[in-house]
């Protein structure tokens, strides 16, 4: 990637007991990095154009959420704490929160049904929130909310939908996810199933390294 022209970022896992990383290539002669922090289960970052310095900045959330299925709280706690500290970041650059470009993407174990993805979509998750398939365990006692307009790059593409993200056998979901602000336009989307995987597969196999698909996006700021 450094031939190609990218910086990266990857985080610390040196005495982690979790011992995957988060990894954030940026075109470095386009982009230049302003900040970063390791967090838990996330890597933040911030970069601005440097054809333009004072041009909006765009701020990175770098996930792999938590994977056991009944710890659907650290998943919470994971993307709460990383919106906090890129608002906290945002506002100590004196911009109002509309002139911030955020991308929040990666593997985040959840559906569009659970209190993460709707944290993320809908800005807020009400208090007393129950994961579907863990009634008994409230998510959270008090509303939460963050001040982003963020939505689901591929959803906003109405003309098709993610048949999956993560295919297992028995097992095909959507569960990694990339989304954008609202001052950012998406130019166009990845379908890299397309001829290449269809429902019934299971993944890896001998054409496919992973069990997960990759996710790609063009956004225009």
């Amino acid at each position: 990637m450094a031939e190609l022209g990218y910086g990266a970022v990857v985080q610390d896992r040196s005495g982690s007991l979790f011992s995957i990383a988060n990894a954030t290539f940026f075109r470095a002669a386009k982009l230049e990095m302003t900040w970063s922090e390791d967090r838990s289960r996330t890597l933040l970052t911030s970069f601005r154009m440097r054809s333009a310095p004072d041009s909006r900045t765009i701020f990175v959330v770098n996930s792999h959420l938590e994977g056991h299925p009944y710890k659907p709280h650290e998943r919470f706690n994971q993307v709460k704490s990383a919106l906090s500290r890129v608002s906290v970041r945002q506002a100590a650059l004196n911009q109002a929160t509309a002139d911030a470009h955020v991308v929040l993407l990666g593997d985040l174990n959840s559906t569009r049904s659970d209190g993460v993805y709707r944290l993320l979509y809908r800005g807020r998750l009400e208090g007393g929130w129950t994961e579907r398939y863990l009634p008994e365990r409230v998510l959270t006692q008090q509303t939460v909310s963050h001040p982003f307009a963020l939505r689901d790059a591929y959803t906003s593409c109405a003309a098709f939908a993610l048949p999956f993200t993560r295919a297992v056998p028995g097992n095909a979901c959507v569960i990694d996810y990339i989304f954008i602000s609202e001052s950012a336009r998406v130019a166009a989307v990845l379908q890299y199933w397309r001829g290449a995987a269809g429902t019934g597969v299971a993944l890896p196999n001998g054409r496919h390294p992973s069990d997960h698909i990759p996710l790609g996006v063009v956004i225009d700021v």
